[in-house]
């Protein structure tokens, strides 16, 4: 039989792994306790000594030996309550853990005391407890973590490293609970503290930049038993890596390559290979379908039916990204690369200057000064183009910060708060629907470099690259002629043109000729090695010649049985096939042709990507282009 000490060490190595696992435990504990401000301060990485401090409800004089018991909580009285349970914390084991292994001092003074405590413990062993003077709230000092395991001691990471991670969770837990100021402190030098204005864009702001905050689209998506509330990134922020991407459960955050697979898969067709999107995202379940009781430190959760879970969320992440104008800004791209070199500095410093915090407030504070003006002399010389004029403003209440406004008549996000933090209600009110620009109605200023064509807005430069464009639109019919039986535009040939043909490939052509006919093609075998051809397809206006048909056919992994998308080895032939027919770079292009393939392009669900993911729309602003020639300053 182990004796007690042995069994509360091992205890303690499942919750205590290292110092940011102290951190959050007693971060979480002091969220729980109701706290406004909660101030972090670490020495070390965390192995020396750190220590939390809130202004929570606090805990009773004759309630603190108590708190340091294993599997002591007020947060469950029965089983049943693991269902409904809306606390970070509820297994009682962080006070226990966390004295087990390192010395512990706890000032707290219960809310409704007039005098406070100080008690000490030692390798989980009570050492003493005296009255004190404090105010509402509780301190928590940890010195020496894992000073009577050395073994556990001996494999923490550099210093530099456990800072790191206790900052980046200190991060999550800020996003979660933006009503909550967090301060968090290394070597006595303030990494960074977020306002707890009860907005989540003012902490993204605060981590990621204003910039980053302008290229956010508001999600707001509910099909019973899933809500998703939060914001994801348009084109412009797409990643080499998942890191930013972050969910959080019913206001826990948590680690899911599931979720991240599905968040990858929502941008399918809108991103190129191996990019990822941005994501922060707050997803809500009824209690009965998580278990968040399978891992000690419960970041990992199971959750009841989750191919249904992971299907609603996909979708609710599509529906957002049809609904936006995802056109690429190219006066922002600059601004995009400044602003994650900015982020990648500030995540991997080490060792901020004085005063970091104080300075990224006044930057911020400059940037929106900067913007407002420069907003001012926008309206001296034009009027909002069509991407602002449905761009919405947001309001948000107590969670999301207010962008500017920007034109009159915009359509309103409002957001409004849930008692639990996250969100309880979030609509969209417009007096009007949020449109895309309408490309057929602009003028047409011609071909660049017979590649891109040039559009005029409304003081506003498009440039669309027409193989792409016509790419995404090939892509999409093609799309629908398997999946519904569909069949293309086409033209009877006076005179059937021949096509020679392969023997090997009689059989596999007599099983395709179905979907040569919906293609456009309308063959018939003409003895043992003739195709005669007698419609081809019309694109743009005008009929096709035989190539086509005879690459697919050349292609013998290209095999059709049936209108059944299935039946083709995998979607990215459809995608190759439309390729190939498309138009090309470089191909001279009448106004006529132009204008058709605007109003293909507008047809289209998303027509700001290819199906490789590369954008199709550019735009700059006139302003920019004023800037560009000094007419502006």
């Amino acid at each position: 039989m182990l004796n007690s000490d042995t069994i509360n060490k091992i205890a303690a190595g499942e919750v205590i792994v290292r110092p940011v696992s102290v951190i959050k435990e007693l971060v979480e504990n002091s969220i729980d306790a109701g706290s406004t401000r909660i101030t972090i301060e670490i020495e070390a990485g965390g192995k020396n000594y750190l220590t939390v401090r809130d202004n929570g409800c606090g805990i009773a004089y004759q309630e603190v030996s108590l708190a340091f018991k294993r599997h002591a909580t007020s947060k469950l009285i029965v089983i049943d309550d693991l269902e409904t349970i809306d606390s970070l914390g509820f297994r009682g084991e962080a006070l226990s853990s966390v004295a087990a292994v390192s010395r512990v001092e706890i000032t707290t003074r219960f809310e409704t005391e007039e005098i406070g405590s100080i008690t000490r413990l030692e390798a989980g062993k009570f050492i003493n407890q005296r009255v004190a003077s404090y105010g509402k709230g509780t301190e928590i000092k940890v010195w020496d973590l894992f000073f009577n395991t050395p073994a556990r001691r001996k494999h923490l990471e550099k210093e530099k490293k456990e800072e790191r991670l206790i900052r980046e969770l200190v991060e999550k837990l800020a996003l979660s609970n933006p009503t909550i100021s967090f301060v968090f402190t290394s070597n006595q030098r303030q990494i960074f503290n977020t306002p707890g204005s009860g907005k989540v864009l003012d902490v993204i702001a605060t981590f990621y930049g204003q910039d980053v905050t302008s290229k956010l689209i508001a999600v707001n998506y509910e099909n019973q038993p899933m809500k998703i509330t939060g914001f994801i990134g348009d084109l412009s922020m797409m990643r080499n890596h998942r890191m930013d991407q972050l969910f959080f459960m019913n206001a826990r955050y948590i680690k899911s390559l599931s979720l991240s697979q599905s968040f990858d898969d929502a941008y399918d067709g809108y991103t190129m290979m191996h990019k990822h999107p941005f994501g922060i995202l707050f997803i809500e379940l009824p209690g009965r379908m998580l278990d968040i009781n399978i891992h000690p430190a419960k970041t990992e959760i199971k959750i009841l039916n989750e191919s249904l879970v992971l299907l609603l969320f996909k979708q609710g992440i599509r529906e957002t990204l049809k609904n936006a104008n995802l056109v690429v800004d190219i006066g922002n791209i600059t601004d995009k690369k400044s602003s994650e070199m900015n982020h990648e500095k500030v995540m991997m410093n080490d060792q901020p200057p004085n005063g970091v915090a104080s300075q990224l407030k006044n930057e911020s504070v400059t940037l929106l000064e900067t913007a407002s003006q420069e907003q001012m002399m926008l309206k001296e010389y034009s009027e909002p183009s069509y991407d602002e004029a449905c761009k919405p403003e947001i309001i948000i209440k107590d969670h999301l910060s207010q962008v500017e406004p920007m034109i009159k008549e915009k359509p309103t996000i409002t957001i409004t708060k849930e008692n639990n933090g996250i969100y309880e209600n979030c609509e969209i009110k417009s007096n009007r629907k949020i449109e895309r620009p309408d490309f057929t109605k602009m003028k047409i200023i011609g071909q660049l470099f017979n590649t891109y064509l040039l559009l005029e807005g409304d003081k506003v430069i498009f440039l669309i690259d027409q193989h792409a464009a016509h790419e995404a639109f090939l892509t999409q019919q093609l799309m629908t002629i398997f999946n519904k039986n569909e069949k293309m535009v086409r033209q009877g040939l006076l005179v059937p043109i021949p096509l020679k043909i392969r023997p090997k490939d009689m059989q596999r052509i007599k099983q395709s000729l179905e979907m040569y006919e919906a293609l456009g093609y309308d063959c018939d075998i003409f003895g043992e090695e003739s195709l005669m051809i007698r419609s081809v397809p019309v694109l743009m206006g005008e009929p096709q010649t035989s190539q086509w048909l005879n690459e697919l056919i050349s292609n013998e992994s290209m095999v059709f049985e049936g209108n059944e998308m299935h039946t083709v080895k995998n979607r990215d032939k459809i995608i190759q096939m439309a390729c190939k027919a498309a138009i090309k770079g470089g191909q001279d292009l009448t106004i006529i042709e132009i204008k058709q393939l605007l109003k293909d392009l507008m047809s289209l669900d998303n027509p700001f990507t290819c199906p490789h993911g590369r954008p199709i729309i550019s735009k700059l602003r006139e302003y920019e282009l004023m800037k560009l020639f000094k007419r502006v300053v």
